[in-house]
């Protein structure tokens, strides 16, 4: 694996439609492990315990893709991870920002700002996620 990425979770964990949070640390030099992920239950999941050392990153498996975004709705900071999906669009759950997981862009309103986007890759059974 390149320098740099983290892994997240194991190929599968998570199952089509599923959605988990988990802690990218602030940085990373070499391999890593991402933090303790939220329990995922039918698309939502708890949020990582403790003041979070890194970027809090929602991770969703839809339509045979890994999607990776900040867990953050640009409008007021709602976690997205906690809201609907629909195909491989998020709404927040607080306003019902809607945006797509592929480009982070905003798709409605009141959100303007596009979320930040990670690369995601599975490799050898896992699933990882390069921070920056």
């Amino acid at each position: 694996m390149s320098v740099g990425w983290v892994r997240v979770c194991a190929d599968g964990d998570l199952q089509p439609g599923e959605t988990r949070s988990f802690l990218l640390p602030a940085e990373s030099r070499g391999e890593s492990t991402a933090g303790s992920p939220g329990d995922s239950v039918e698309g939502r999941s708890r949020e990582p315990a403790g003041e979070p050392a890194g970027t809090v990153v929602a991770l969703f498996h839809v339509d045979g893709q890994w999607l990776a975004v900040e867990d953050r709705c640009t409008h007021q900071a709602a976690r997205l991870s906690e809201g609907p999906v629909v195909g491989a669009e998020v709404f927040c759950p607080r306003h019902a920002a809607r945006f797509c997981l592929r480009s982070g862009r905003a798709l409605s309103p009141p959100a303007t700002e596009p979320l930040r986007v990670y690369e995601v890759r599975v490799e050898a059974g896992a699933v990882w996620v390069r921070p920056g």
